[in-house]
């Protein structure tokens, strides 16, 4: 995925022990447990929305979280969990669950992930 954050910067071993300090902070582990957790959640909308209508998800039925839920549908296309589909028309794409994104999604909700987090 190309994006707008370099991997490699000048003085990196420099910024690496800055960093480091961020991280330990309270208000990082909740910023990276968001990213962490909204891929998850996506795909939890997308699955149950797809076995209850038998079809693909439009984009407007989804509640991402700004950027961070717009990278994270990406990053479930690219993991293989969800298909992407052009839209006929109202949206511009919708999302259908692979098997191995409905595997990951069954396995999550009969450990009652979904029941603690409830989407919608």
């Amino acid at each position: 995925m190309s994006g707008t954050c370099p991997t490699e910067r000048p003085g990196s071993g420099l910024t690496a022990e800055v960093l480091n300090v961020i991280r330990q902070t309270d208000a990082m582990a909740q910023a990276l447990n968001c990213i962490e957790q909204e891929p998850l959640q996506l795909l939890g909308e997308i699955c149950r929305q797809f076995e209850k209508a038998n079809e693909p998800v439009p984009d407007y039925n989804l509640h991402p979280s700004g950027y961070i839920g717009e990278v994270s549908l990406k990053a479930l296309v690219e993991a293989g969990l969800v298909k992407s589909h052009a839209a006929p028309r109202y949206s511009l794409f919708r999302y259908e669950p692979t098997e191995e994104g409905l595997k990951h999604y069954h396995k999550l909700s009969q450990a009652g992930y979904y029941e603690r987090r409830r989407l919608i």
